[in-house]
Order: C-alpha cells, then sequence, then structure tokens
C-alpha cells in the first residue's frame, strides 16, 4: 500500500503545481478552486513540494519493502517525475503555449508527463525482476497510442482535469 500511497502524493503534488499561474493558470481542480485560489500561491508551492518529499519519505520507511526494492521504487519514482518525466513534459507544455504543436511533440509531452506516471505506477508493482521493468519500460512506447495520450485526452475529455482545454493553449485566468 506505501508504492501506491507514494505514487498519489506525487500525483496531486503534480497536479497543484500544474494549476499554478506559472504553469497552467487554472482556477479550478475537479469543480472546486484550485489550491492556489483557495489559499494563496506560496502555500499551493509549499504543498506541493512537501508532498513530493512525503512521497519519497513513505518509499523509504516502507516497512514490507526490502532495501533493495526501497531503492529500486525510490529511482523509478524519481526518474518519472523529474526531467525526463513529468518535470521535462511540463516544460514542453509550457514552452507550447500559443504555438502549434506537432503530433510527435504532443505525444512525448504526455509520454513524459502521464505516461511516466503510469509506467512508475506498473512498475511499482513489479519490481521483482530487471526482465519486468525492461518490458514495463517498452511498453507503449513505440505504439501508435502511448498511454500517456490516451490517459491525458481520457481525462481532458471527461473533464477530470478541471477544464477541456488544448495542451499549450493558456487557460483563462
Amino acid at each position: 500500500m506505501v508504492p501506491v500511497s507514494a505514487l498519489e502524493l506525487i500525483h496531486t503534488y503534480s497536479l497543484i503545481h500544474d494549476d499554478l499561474p506559472a504553469m497552467d493558470d487554472d482556477d479550478m481542480r475537479r469543480g472546486k478552486p484550485s489550491l492556489h485560489k483557495a489559499f494563496d500561491e506560496a502555500t499551493a508551492i509549499l504543498v506541493g513540494d512537501g508532498l513530493q518529499a512525503r512521497a519519497f519519505e513513505l518509499l523509504a520507511d516502507a516497512p514490507d519493502l526490502s532495501v533493495e526494492q526501497k531503492v529500486r521504487m525510490i529511482k523509478v519514482l524519481a526518474q518519472a517525475s523529474g526531467f525526463e518525466g513529468m518535470v521535462g513534459g511540463q516544460y514542453i507544455d509550457i514552452q507550447a503555449v500559443d504555438s502549434d504543436m506537432t503530433l510527435e511533440e504532443l505525444q512525448a509531452m504526455h509520454e513524459m508527463k502521464t505516461g511516466a506516471l503510469v509506467r512508475a505506477s506498473l512498475a511499482a508493482g513489479a519490481i521483482g525482476t530487471d526482465e519486468q521493468l525492461a518490458a514495463l519500460r517498452h511498453s507503449g512506447s513505440d505504439q501508435q497510442c502511448p498511454r500517456g495520450v490516451c490517459c491525458s485526452g481520457a481525462l481532458l475529455r471527461c473533464g477530470v482535469h478541471g477544464r477541456a482545454a488544448q495542451p499549450g493553449v493558456a487557460s483563462a485566468a
């Protein structure tokens, strides 16, 4: 249960930061005011930062995981949420504001954002062998509809992200 909680903390931190004025500037999240609107921007930044740190603390202290499993899960989650994952994808999203994205750029962005976290969730459950992890890292990356694109597109259409907007288009404040 600890890995699931850690993943959800990372997911929640990413949503809080994604809503900030410097990112997507969304005032609403799931029908309620975004954290920076309910409180203030500094509080939202600190809450997001705290959730991210707590996710790694949970994994480090997980009582039912071996030291090797903890290290591997921490590495998987750090990679998924860092420069080659969510942070890198968010950078692409910010740079795309008021510009047209190619299909390849859109796919890369979603693979790095949502796709990285989906793969990390699968990997956390498969931290048993190197073969399982290699197969999970490869799955979806060469398909016509990568997991990140499918998940993000479906969530946007359903309004789960708080708006049904196109990536790279700033929402009205």
